[in-house]
């Protein structure tokens, strides 16, 4: 009999060998390409940003710091990836401690073969927990304040074109509340020349430091324009549990 030791060193062993072969993985899988973010993400159960805490298997775990569309009153969730036959990412793209918006679709039952008890970090997911597909963009990177990846166009099966210029969060959370025009998500990720992208580095670079209304000054600057945010919404109250 093996040990718990020697057990959780052969799963993560056998995960390796997985997702070494990500790219065969990700063509291995059948599904219609849904699009870049703005389209990808209307099929999402819950729209959230957060930090990777850790790896388990196929699975992570991310602590949620905003929620742009859903209900989820935990304050970490479990994520699933691909186990080396379904159309999904390897976990292991989305590093620890790295930032990310998710759009993810609720794991409501477990197909027949989904889950070995032998191998429960292997596996299509629990009931509760969420999937993240690989049919459409449906993660970008959250870094200083900007969001990286095609959020409103880009070539099929394309996820990131460096290309595109990053997107302010408050841009893409503006558009999801309904308030910022699609169009104007277009404009801020358009493709842009090597030497403006230079630019905008180096700007970003000089400003880092610096308050959001000077992320703003440079959107302004690159001819894209925030409107005003509505009035906030109150955070719904947890559910009350009897004794």
């Amino acid at each position: 009999m093996l040990s718990t030791t020697s057990k959780r060193r052969c799963y993560g062993l056998v995960a390796g060998l997985i997702f070494a072969a990500g790219a065969g993985a990700a063509q291995a899988c059948d599904c219609l390409w849904r699009g870049p973010f703005v389209d990808s993400q209307k099929s999402a159960d819950l729209i959230v940003s957060g930090k990777v805490l850790n790896h388990n298997g196929n699975a992570l775990d991310m602590e949620v710091s905003r929620i742009f569309r859903g209900t989820e009153y935990r304050g970490d969730i479990r994520v699933w990836g691909d186990n080396g036959k379904l159309c999904r990412p390897s976990v292991y793209k989305f590093p620890v401690a790295s930032e990310w918006v998710f759009a993810l679709e609720k794991i409501k039952e477990i197909p027949e073969g989904g889950f070995d008890p032998n191998t429960p970090s292997l596996s299509f997911g629990r009931v509760d927990d969420y999937a993240l597909s690989s049919c459409g963009v449906n993660w970008l990177e959250y870094k200083d304040d900007f969001v990286h990846g095609n959020v409103a166009a880009g070539d099929r099966w394309q996820y990131r074109d460096k290309k595109r210029a990053p997107v302010l969060m408050e841009l893409l959370a503006g558009w999801l509340a309904g308030y910022v025009p699609l169009t104007t998500l277009e404009l801020a990720n358009r493709e842009h020349s090597d030497s403006r992208q230079l630019l905008i580095d180096t700007r970003l670079e000089l400003r880092k430091n610096e308050d959001r209304q000077s992320l703003l000054e440079l959107l302004a600057e690159e001819g894209v324009e925030l409107p005003p945010a509505p009035e906030p919404q109150k955070k719904p109250a947890q559910p009350q549990t009897g004794d």
